[in-house]
């Protein structure tokens, strides 16, 4: 897939994030799940309308898990089995750090998807220190994300029943 990097104001801050990330997409095989990609100095990252990241930390390795981060979001939402996994995951009660628009009700366990399919790829991409670098920096959902580390497994096994474990 052909992928656009293009910045929101072109500021210096956007304009240095897009170079960075450019150089990581042709460093490591990301999963690629949309063709554009907005770089906007302040704003929150997101995965939907259109993948737009921030300007906040310009630390590659962090920027790189917030990128893969948001195309999961985008491998989640378009599996078919979606609205079936998440019903099946509501057995784990809803650690309340995820929905905090209180927009999207599913968002927990969705981040689950995300979050488990996000620290395989870096697992499965990166040497140990430096995946445990990126994990012992802020987190924006640090219990979803401790979730996700103690249960690892088990939630592999979870998301095979419903083909949402992105094969590397």
């Amino acid at each position: 897939m052909e992928i656009e990097v293009s910045t929101k104001n072109n500021t210096a801050k956007e304009q240095e994030v897009k170079s960075i990330l450019e150089d990581l997409l042709s460093k490591y095989k990301t999963p690629l799940f949309t063709s554009q990609i907005i770089v906007e100095e302040k704003s929150v990252p997101h995965s939907h309308p259109i993948l737009t990241l921030n300007t906040r930390n310009t630390e590659p390795l962090f920027l790189l898990k917030t990128f893969i981060h948001e195309q999961f979001h985008w491998f989640t939402q378009d599996k078919p089995n979606y609205k079936e996994c998440i019903t099946y995951l509501k057995k784990y009660p809803d650690l309340r750090d995820c929905n905090k628009s209180g927009k999207y009700p599913n968002s927990f366990w969705e981040h689950l998807i995300v979050c488990w399919n996000t620290r395989n790829f870096l697992q499965k991409t990166l040497e140990k220190d430096k995946v445990d670098f990126i994990y012992t920096d802020w987190q924006a959902y640090p219990l979803t994300e401790g979730f996700v580390q103690d249960n690892f497994e088990s939630l592999r096994r979870d998301f095979e029943q419903f083909q949402m474990v992105y094969p590397m």
